[in-house]
């Protein structure tokens, strides 16, 4: 049966400090996070989506982490040039957690994240005075689940030996299980109230989701509480776990399709 997952991604209070950021026409950007330790990444300069240089957004919001470099994953944006696919690494444990719920070829990929609203003042971008809050952001439909082995081995995959997980393999938790998903279906969102996950008004982890989620069964969150409202279910949506998976149905599967209605064409 397809799969679901909600798949934590960007910037946060832990992550580069700041929320990611919805652009003043809609676009939903998903800042990717700054590498540490010995991870190798791509500086701040080199990255840009649509012609805007992603530095020149750090420098008009104020971040300290304009020269560093960054973990571009999920590559959904085209952040450091053009792809043949759409791709996203895991490894370690979250990716341990995503092979005992048997996510593979065929399952969709939501990424969510920290976000709040920007406005143009005098030219300068500049976050709304508001709470930052969980929004879906971007989204990736598996075609392939693919090994570091299969990268050095097959030509036609040679474009991830750009991949972030690929240029770390023999560091940390990529050394320890490392997995890149691929493909055709996938992109980012122009922001809707649909997208959203946060209660407006709530903290960032209190979720507000269709009433049918009350049902659903969304991994690492078996035990918490739900509590209808509205027509809505409500619940206080746990802090660690990357991917949240949950078994398609047809609510979910409608849920979805409106959702990807939000797509930015590419």
């Amino acid at each position: 049966m397809e799969k679901i997952i909600l798949s934590r991604k960007g910037y946060d209070d832990q992550y580069g400090g700041k929320p990611s950021v919805i652009l003043p026409d809609g676009t939903m950007l998903s800042f990717p996070i700054p590498v540490t330790g010995e991870e190798v990444g791509i500086e701040t300069k080199n990255l840009s989506i649509n012609g805007k240089s992603l530095q020149k957004i750090f420098e008009d919001l104020g971040h300290s982490t304009i020269s560093q470099h960054h973990h571009v994953d999920p590559d959904i944006y085209h952040l450091s040039g053009n792809q043949p696919l759409g791709a996203y690494g895991q490894a370690g444990a979250a990716l341990g957690h995503l092979n005992n719920q048997g996510v593979g070829v065929g399952d969709t990929f939501l990424f969510f994240g920290t976000f709040c609203k920007t406005n143009l003042l005098d030219n300068k971008l500049q976050y709304e005075m508001m709470h930052p809050f969980h929004a879906i952001f971007g989204y990736l439909k598996v075609d392939r689940k693919v090994s570091m082995t299969e990268i050095d081995n097959e030509t036609d995959l040679a474009w991830l030996k750009h991949h972030p997980h690929y240029i770390n393999k023999e560091i940390g938790d990529y050394k320890k299980a490392n997995t890149i998903y691929i493909g055709a279906n996938y992109g980012y969102f122009k922001y809707n109230d649909r997208l959203l996950l946060t209660k407006p008004g709530y903290k960032k982890s209190w979720w507000q989701l269709p009433s049918f989620f009350s049902e659903v069964r969304l991994s690492y969150h078996e035990n918490i509480v739900k509590r209808a409202s509205q027509g809505f279910v409500e619940f206080q949506s746990v802090a660690k776990g990357q991917e949240f998976v949950m078994e398609s149905n047809p609510e979910l599967a409608k849920w979805l399709s409106d959702i990807l209605r939000n797509k930015i064409e590419r």
